[in-house]
């Protein structure tokens, strides 16, 4: 039988994916249908917010690329398909892993939760440029070539990079405010129970409408 701690990982694990996946439909399909200058930035921002809430109830070692696969996998479930979009969230998700991992285990000063939120999203998209231009060779990223990258990484991903910092620090303060809350503890089941039905419901609202 899988322990209760175990299903409430499970069950928290889908909702963070569900919540991200949220942004990247509604935020991000607004800001993409307007024509909205970097709408990356915004969406990476939200997803940085999104990762650090979930550090504060997951201990789970791959949490970022964990939720950003549900992630993708929500809106791949609500917007037609497209590679690109689907390929930058998992790639995200899993430069939070690495530089969560490389920070928490090199330095233990005050800034350490900026510099997660920094180096993964420059990771991220770092992870993504790469893979999307060098291994699948998406026509309108090798057409642009090293500038695009270059921009994409350095120029782009710094801004990327800086709201990552704040949204990292601030995610986790207010993941730590929502744990203070004594009712998850005092009934973990029933705890478990509605975080499923949360995330049912959401699944179910966004892809009905």
């Amino acid at each position: 039988m899988i322990k209760d701690t175990n299903t409430k990982e499970i069950a928290l694990i889908l909702l963070f994916g569900t919540l991200w996946g949220l942004s990247e439909f509604s935020l991000g399909g607004w800001l993409y249908s307007n024509d909205i200058p970097h709408a990356s930035i915004y969406v990476s921002t939200v997803a940085c917010f999104v990762f650090a809430i979930s550090k504060v109830f997951l201990s789970y070692r791959w949490t970022g690329t964990s939720i950003g696969l549900i992630a993708m996998l929500f809106k791949l479930a609500n917007i037609p398909f497209f590679a690109c979009h689907l390929l930058a969230i998992a790639l995200l998700g899993t430069g939070f892993d690495i530089a969560y991992g490389l920070v928490f285990r090199s330095y233990s000063g005050r800034f350490r939760l900026p510099l997660v939120g920094l180096i993964g999203t420059y990771t991220g998209r770092a992870l993504f440029a790469i893979v999307i231009t060098y291994v699948i060779r998406y026509e309108y990223w090798t057409a642009a070539g090293l500038p695009k990258i270059i921009d994409f990484i350095f120029i782009y991903g710094t801004v990327s990079a800086l709201f990552g910092a704040v949204a990292m620090s601030a995610g986790t303060v207010f993941g730590q405010g929502l744990n203070k809350l004594s009712w998850p503890k005092l009934h973990p089941q029933l705890s478990t129970f509605m975080i499923l039905g949360t995330t049912l419901g959401i699944w179910i609202l966004t892809v009905a409408v």
